[in-house]
């Protein structure tokens, strides 16, 4: 059956040998590079050797790393095919001759199992008893795609993987139904680095420009955008509130749509509503100028596995007030002041906005102290390197575990 990997803390690998290489075809399209930054971290402060094959620049995480793959997802299509062949090669030319070396452990990072993860993945195939799948979005299993596509990625869960990395209980649930009979590596959320200084010079007139609302509640919307993620409910929420109400609060969107659903009925701004829309990427450093000025985060999510922006939001201490889903109930269950539950409908949003809007100060409340202390240990313990120390020590070798 389905096992849970989780063991007692070993921040100190006995064997410095022993390496990990991130695979993420992901890259810079999506962002997810925050993640790959904290994984990276968390996996060097365990004492592990940590390679990044990546198609967005490893700089990101170190500056003396280098670019292994090009970013495919840019340019002409002969750009892209041109971009993805040189760096499947490449690719190749890495991943063979390490696949036989029992110290060296694979990481890959998917996005709801891509046409393009399967090419990826067919090398680490070679080996598969050191590969360790790291799911970003499950929901695909169950979406309504073509029978055949969902049959093959059933199949590949069901069949392929023997450890995947788990971020909730929702997604467990899931990958259950679906068959997986492999372990599964709980892991924590891994602490975002802050940027307490922001140089004005680094950020976009745009930006600076949609923080300049006076003593309006600033609202953020924040990540690339996608139907699942519920901006019309935002929307139709701010437009369900009172004039009067309406006027004291801002939303911001910041994100690139790069699927043109600005353009899609429910998404329409007239000039009644009090919103600024960033229709690009957001660096890190405009990112961390918008979280440090905006007073609440809005997540009315029609479906969600795990998402990133909660930990940023953590780290910057934005409340978020997040639609009636398993992963926000498990979050606030745990550190009930981080933010709010509305319910599922616009209207239960707006309701909350407009008692927001009327006493703001309830958001002073957030993020007490205990909370924040149960937060930073739950993070620091790191139970994935405990037990992805105990997978990649063999038999015979006793950890020595910390008192």
């Amino acid at each position: 059956g389905v096992q849970t990997c989780t063991l007692p803390i070993c921040m100190n690998p006995r064997r410095p040998d022993l390496c990990i290489s991130l695979v993420d075809t992901i890259g810079i399209h999506s962002g997810l590079q925050h993640y790959d930054k904290s994984l990276s971290a968390v996996l060097e402060e365990a004492g592990f050797k940590v390679n990044v094959v990546s198609n967005f620049s490893p700089s990101w995480i170190d500056s003396s790393r280098s670019q292994m793959l090009q970013n495919f997802y840019q340019g002409s299509l002969f750009q892209k095919f041109g971009r993805l062949l040189g760096s499947f090669l490449t690719y190749l030319a890495y991943v063979l001759p390490r696949t036989f070396r029992n110290r060296h452990w694979w990481v890959y990072s998917s996005f709801g199992l891509r046409s393009i993860d399967f090419l990826f993945l067919l090398p680490l195939l070679l080996a598969r008893k050191r590969l360790i799948i790291l799911i970003h979005d499950v929901f695909s299993i169950t979406s309504p795609e073509p029978r055949f596509i969902r049959g093959w990625k059933v199949w590949f869960y069901r069949t392929l993987p023997r450890y995947i990395i788990l971020h909730s209980s929702e997604a467990r649930r899931i990958l259950e139904a679906a068959g997986y009979q492999g372990v599964f590596l709980e892991t924590p959320t891994f602490p975002t680095a802050v940027l307490t200084e922001v140089a004005q010079s680094v950020l976009g007139e745009d930006i600076q420009h949609a923080v300049e609302q006076g003593d309006r509640l600033l609202l953020l919307v924040f990540g690339s955008l996608r139907p699942s993620k519920g901006l019309d409910i935002a929307l139709a929420a701010i437009r369900a509130m009172p004039p009067e109400l309406r006027l004291r609060v801002h939303l911001i969107v910041a994100g690139r749509d790069s699927g043109g659903l600005l353009q899609s009925p429910g998404y329409e701004i007239g000039s009644e509503l009090p919103v600024t829309i960033l229709n690009r990427f957001i660096t890190n450093e405009e990112q961390a100028f918008l979280f440090q000025r905006c007073n609440l985060l809005l997540l009315p999510y029609r479906e969600i596995y795990q998402s990133g922006v909660i930990e940023v939001a953590i780290t910057y201490r934005v409340p978020f007030l997040a639609s009636n889903l398993a992963t926000f109930r498990e979050a606030l269950s745990d550190h009930p002041s981080f933010g709010f539950i509305y319910g599922e409908s616009a209207d239960e949003l707006a309701r909350c906005l407009e008692r927001f809007a009327q006493e703001p100060g309830q958001l002073h409340n957030a993020y007490q102290e205990e909370d924040l202390r149960s937060h930073a240990q739950s993070v620091q313990r790191g139970q994935f390197i405990d037990a992805l120390r105990h997978l990649a020590d063999p038999p015979g070798i006793k950890l020595k575990v910390p008192s």
